[in-house]
């Protein structure tokens, strides 16, 4: 009861983070320092909306992955523009909150960077999440149209984000594979599927 209170207590700061946040964006004149900001803030939305699944898992000791993949790439789409179209094919999947919070990030560094770099040749746009368990081992997989091949000073291929997305891949356990094809980026990390009730018994 203490930790649930914990992780709730948590949350509703990094909300309260988000906000000011939020205020300090407003006053900014510069595009450049705004857009950086909103980053920052999505960040810290992550992190809460993680701490959320925590307080209300019926078991503190795993997390059901799903809801908060749904909620992370809701949130992303929500600053993207309107012709992105999206698919999202998420499996119910129980993991250490240990794994859950790296993959979480991970995925919500990916989507935005997917959707920094959306494009098509016709029609919309289109960015695709998956993440699929086979046997004792699950992928996330993270794709995104292309109008034309990535170029070498790709925002989207630099920065913080793409550090954060190897930093995170390595805290799930699995490599971070990179494929282009057909003019569709995909980005996607397979890894052991584990809980807290397997490392109490292994221990």
């Amino acid at each position: 009861m203490l930790l649930r209170e914990v992780h709730h207590r948590v949350k509703n700061n990094l909300q309260l983070i988000s906000s000011i946040i939020s205020m300090q964006v407003r006053r900014m004149p510069e595009p450049r320092t705004r857009a950086i900001l909103r980053r920052l803030q999505d960040r810290v939305l992550t992190l809460a909306s993680i701490y959320r699944s925590l307080y209300t898992s019926p078991d503190m000791g795993d997390v059901n992955a799903a809801p908060i993949l749904r909620a992370i790439v809701e949130q992303e789409l929500r600053g993207a523009p309107d012709r992105v179209e999206a698919t999202l094919d998420v499996e119910d999947m129980v993991l250490d909150p240990d794994k859950v919070v790296p993959l979480a990030f991970l995925a919500a560094e990916a989507v935005s960077n997917a959707l920094a770099r959306a494009g098509a040749t016709e029609g919309r746009p289109s960015l695709s999440v998956t993440l699929h368990r086979d046997g004792e081992r699950a992928t996330l997989r993270i794709a995104n149209s292309l109008a034309g091949p990535p170029t070498p000073d790709d925002p989207a291929q630099q920065g913080l984000g793409q550090h954060l997305i190897q930093a995170f891949a390595a805290q799930v356990g699995g490599p971070v594979e990179v494929s282009v094809r057909d003019r569709l980026y995909a980005l996607s990390v397979t890894f052991a599927v584990t809980t807290h009730h397997d490392q109490t018994e292994d221990a």
